[in-house]
């Protein structure tokens, strides 16, 4: 592999900054870039038209480009080549359009983010990316 890329996925959560710190790691033992990614899912906003709603919708989206972006600051000032982007989309499925679209060797993901329902043991992001993702998924604990 000459460009060997991980893709995060990174919301700020806890979790998710367990998997940043996992993915440096990796990225710095493997020299591979990181894409950070988080994914804001409109279709909880797409039945109402009312302008605070929309205005929700832009809040949570803005939240999450710094996030994002911090998180890639916190890889970079640690010696890591990495970017972040937010997306629209259902989580899991964006993300691995996203991974595969880097040619991404790998996804590491947390095993819950900021999700309305959390899950017991996993979250549904963690698990249908380990469950639908052609690119192998490591779940941080």
């Amino acid at each position: 592999m000459d460009d060997k890329r991980i893709v995060v996925a990174y919301d700020g959560s806890s979790d998710s900054e367990k998997a940043l710190n996992l993915a440096i790691t990796l990225a710095k033992a493997l020299d591979a870039d990181l894409f950070l990614v988080a994914v804001v899912e409109r279709l909880y906003f797409a039945e109402y038209t009312d302008a605070s709603i929309e205005a929700a919708y832009v809040a949570i989206k803005g939240k999450q480009e710094l996030s994002v972006e911090k998180g890639a600051k916190y890889a970079r000032e640690a010696g890591v080549l990495a970017s972040g982007t937010v997306i629209e989309g259902n989580p899991p499925y964006a993300i691995i359009e996203y991974a595969n679209e880097q040619n991404a060797f790998l996804i590491v993901v947390g095993t819950r983010g900021l999700g309305g329902f959390q899950r017991l043991l996993l979250g549904s992001t963690a698990r249908e990316l380990v469950t639908y993702s052609n690119i192998p998924v490591l779940v941080a604990k």
